[in-house]
């Protein structure tokens, strides 16, 4: 519902939300109730820093041309032929999305049997992240607590691996903290099996 009011300038958005990406970040936005003495004609977004204006008519933009693990404030205000609504600002920091996978040399194993779990980080495009610590986790699969204290660093060409003695059945997963820019990752959990 739009309202009819006796000043010139629209009011500000309302309900500004923000949603980060690798380099870029798409914010949205509800239109102000009060318009102004005129119909809004548009929105303009500011970036900070960078400085990067955008102008659109719609209630939602897409900002590029970002940098990962930078953090960024975007306004957003509402203009109509007589100027511009207060400007309303959300934080953002964009990172680059990663994927974790796992897998195990055995999933049904002979207690005393050597397992290794293995996999591979990637960052966008499927990029190899080395160099990076994958940590795991386990717990029971008759319990909910995870334990943790064993640590895997991806090569060169993002993949890992750690080998253990199965004497107990266990349910595995695998993390990379998130870190210069990069989204956390966690991988899919394996269950392995000692019998």
């Amino acid at each position: 519902m739009t309202i009819t009011s006796t000043q010139a300038v629209p009011g500000a958005p309302t309900g500004v939300t923000a949603i980060a990406g690798h380099t870029q970040a798409i914010l949205r936005w509800t239109a102000p109730a009060v318009a102004g003495a005129a119909a809004i004609s548009g929105y303009t977004v500011t970036v900070t820093p960078g400085g990067q204006t955008i102008n659109v008519t719609g209630t939602s933009a897409t900002v590029t041309g970002l940098t990962n693990g930078t953090a960024y404030k975007l306004t957003v205000a509402a203009k109509n032929s007589y100027g511009g609504s207060a400007a309303v600002a959300v934080n953002v920091t964009p990172l680059e999305p990663t994927a974790l996978t796992m897998t195990a040399s055995g999933t049904s194993v002979t207690k005393g049997t050597r397992v290794t779990l293995s996999g591979k980080l990637t960052g966008s495009g499927g990029r190899a992240l080395g160099g990076v610590a994958v940590q795991l986790w386990w717990r029971s699969p008759t319990s909910a607590t995870w334990y943790t204290g064993a640590y895997a660093t991806t090569a060169a060409d993002g993949t890992w691996s750690s080998s253990y003695t199965a004497n107990a059945s266990w349910i595995y997963q695998a993390t990379a903290a998130a870190a210069s820019g990069r989204a956390k990752a966690t991988s899919p959990a394996v269950t392995i099996t000692a019998r």
